[in-house]
C-alpha cells in the first residue's frame, strides 16, 4: 500500500514538500533536493501522512494534485516537478543494470578477497573483537541524535535509527564517531551514544 506525505515547518504550518512512497519514505531524507536539506536544517519541522491505504496509480494522482494546490498558494517549495513520481524500475533497465555489473573487472586478489572480512583474515583481530565486546550488555544502550534545529531523538538501536533516516548502521556508527559528512551536517548537528538510566 502506498500513501501521500507532506513536510511542513511546524511554527508557520507552511507546507514546503508533498511526496508519495511506501514503507518508511516519508522518514527517509535519501535522494532530497538541497532545498529540501536547507528548509529541514534551518527549521523546525515535521512530517505528516496526507492520505494512505492508496494504489500506486492513486498515490501519484493525489501527490500530483496536492502538489498542483500547494503550489498555486506559494507552497510546496522544495518540489521542483508539478507531477508526483515514485521511481520503478522496469524490468528492461533491471536487465541492463545486472549486465553493466556483470561487466565489471576483478584482479585475481580482487577475486580472492570477495566476501572475506578482515576478521576472517586475521584470526587474531576476530580475537580481539571478541575480547572487546565481552560483557557488554547491548539493550542499556540508546542512540541519541541530535538535529541542527536542537531537537534530539531517541533510538533503542542503530538499526532503529538507520531505518529513520533511511541510511546504514556503519553511517549511524560514523556519526557517533564524530565523522559527520558535509551532506548531513546540515541536519545531524551530534549523534552519541549513551547507558539508558536504569
Amino acid at each position: 500500500m502506498y500513501y501521500v506525505y507532506e513536510y511542513f515547518n511546524v511554527e508557520t504550518g507552511e507546507v514546503f514538500h508533498v511526496g508519495a512512497g511506501s514503507k518508511n519514505r516519508l522518514f527517509s531524507y535519501y535522494q532530497r533536493s538541497k532545498e529540501f536539506y536547507r528548509m529541514v536544517a534551518l527549521n523546525k519541522t515535521s512530517v505528516r501522512i496526507y492520505r494512505k491505504d492508496l494504489t500506486k496509480e492513486e498515490a501519484i494522482q493525489v501527490e500530483t494534485e496536492r502538489i498542483a494546490e500547494l503550489k498555486s498558494i506559494g507552497e510546496a517549495q522544495t518540489n521542483k516537478a508539478l507531477k508526483g513520481t515514485i521511481p520503478d524500475l522496469s524490468d528492461e533497465t533491471k536487465v541492463k543494470m545486472s549486465i553493466n555489473s556483470q561487466k565489471k573487472v576483478f584482479t585475481e586478489k580482487h577475486r580472492k578477497n570477495l566476501g572475506r572480512s578482515s576478521a576472517t583474515l586475521n584470526p587474531n583481530i576476530k580475537k580481539k573483537v571478541s575480547d572487546a565486546l565481552k560483557g557488554r550488555n547491548y539493550r542499556n544502550e540508546e542512540w541519541v541524535i541530535t538535529l541542527t534545529t536542537g531537537s534530539q531523538i531517541t533510538f533503542d538501536t542503530r538499526k532503529d535509527a538507520a531505518e529513520y533516516f533511511g541510511v546504514s548502521k556503519s553511517l549511524i556508527g560514523n556519526w557517533a564517531a564524530s565523522s559527520i559528512s558535509v551532506r548531513w551536517k546540515k541536519i545531524i548537528k551530534r549523534a552519541e551514544v549513551r547507558m539508558k538510566e536504569l
